[in-house]
């Protein structure tokens, strides 16, 4: 049988766990094909490598670090198809000339296009710019009823977790960051997220890990979701900022089944903080990380090295953080340079002292990886490549000292 649409989830080798997150992205585009009666299945390729299902159009997503096993994947292709490569490395790198069309940015409307003007043979360009929708609860919910959903595992404490989004778009600054669904932050009605958080309920979770890049940034329909939660009972977990929570609004998430919050705090330098555009004082995090310590809500930081103006010093200033502040979790990534980004641009033109692998190793830029994979793409005037790999796993291991 050959379909409309098949939507390829590349595998990710790189990561610890490739059976953790299920491909939310593909997820939508199908529920989204399907509501306008087009024939799209899924094919997940993590942990398998069974053969592409024969379709008119294959569309695959890939993040940087997914996009060879994407290509590998078409490779392996052997009848007639014409192939589209969205997600995140395509929108910030484009060029991905392996593949006959890409789509930058968001995928639903682009690929509605792409399917209606190949089925009346009207000429498809090589590049779609994706437009955002403006009203989310036009989507409908992700595809959670394809065959390999169900091989995905991710407890936290013993509860039965999976994901979902609330809103689209980050109106932060961060330097180091490319956002392909943009600046505006565009939210789903109160409503519609409880209606799929219940719909996940009777699919047999217990709690949603809520993957918007910012959740707590409008206190009151933050308070409305996590009291609509609660009222069905569900846990949740979600990503905030120090800068966007308080001793009132930690109360309400704890109150409401709040788990766990993470926070991106990047550095314990103020001096790096403020290279980044970051938009926080170190203080902040610390009054952050106290706030989830006195409401009893667990905080998982992220940290990052290697940015520019990084020392011996400014390491020094994170180890201290970690130390003083001894967060309940942390995750330390290394820096990587992206296309679409201000420090990639500011590199560009020589106004930092990062310098970068050339070509660079996207193929060791994972963020969750196997201790000892992990490999430095950029060095500091102060700092070499091994010295950042080394501050990597020296503070990693302080996990250890508290």
């Amino acid at each position: 049988m050959k379909h409309e649409v098949v939507l390829v989830n590349p595998p990710s080798p790189f990561l610890k766990d490739q059976l953790v997150m299920p491909p939310l992205g593909i997820m939508y585009l199908s529920s989204w094909l399907k509501s306008f009666g087009i024939d799209a299945v899924i094919h997940d390729r993590a942990g398998t490598d069974k053969k592409i299902p024969e379709a008119e159009i294959t569309a695959l997503t890939a993040t940087t670090p997914q996009y060879p096993y994407a290509v590998d994947a078409i490779e392996s292709i052997t009848h007639k198809t014409k192939t589209v490569i969205g997600g995140a490395h395509a929108s910030s790198f484009g060029n991905c000339m392996d593949f006959d069309i890409e789509v930058h940015g968001e995928g639903e409307l682009a690929l509605y296009n792409i399917v209606m003007n190949n089925k009346y043979d009207i000429p498809l360009p090589r590049i779609y710019k994706g437009k955002p929708i403006e009203n989310l609860d036009s989507l409908p919910f992700p595809d959670r009823y394809w065959d390999g959903f169900k091989k995905y595992q991710y407890n936290h404490n013993g509860i039965k977790f999976t994901t979902a989004m609330t809103s689209r778009g980050c109106p932060y600054n961060c330097a180091f960051c490319f956002s392909m669904l943009g600046k505006k932050v565009r939210n789903m009605s109160v409503e519609r997220v409880i209606a799929e958080a219940a719909q996940i309920q009777n699919m047999g979770f217990d709690g949603i890990m809520y993957y918007d890049d910012t959740f707590a940034i409008n206190q009151e329909r933050t308070t409305d979701i996590a009291e609509g939660l609660h009222n069905i009972g569900m846990k949740f977990r979600c990503f905030t900022r120090a800068n966007t929570i308080n001793e009132k609004l930690l109360q309400v998430l704890k109150k409401n089944g709040c788990v766990e919050l993470g926070m991106g705090v990047e550095s314990g330098s103020q001096k790096i903080l403020d290279t980044v555009l970051k938009g926080v004082k170190v203080s902040d995090c610390e009054n952050a990380i106290q706030l989830c310590r006195d409401a009893k809500i667990k905080l998982k930081i992220f940290l990052m090295i290697g940015l520019p103006g990084e020392t011996a010093e400014t390491i020094k200033a994170t180890k201290q953080f970690i130390l003083w502040n001894q967060p309940d979790d942390y995750d330390i990534s290394i820096y990587t340079p992206f296309p679409q980004t201000k420090l990639w641009d500011l590199h560009r033109i020589g106004a930092t002292d990062i310098e970068y692998k050339e070509p660079i190793d996207y193929n060791h830029m994972f963020y969750k990886s196997v201790e000892g994979k992990y490999k430095s793409n950029v060095r500091t005037e102060d700092l070499s490549f091994e010295d950042i790999e080394h501050a990597r796993h020296e503070l990693e291991e302080l996990k250890e000292a508290y």
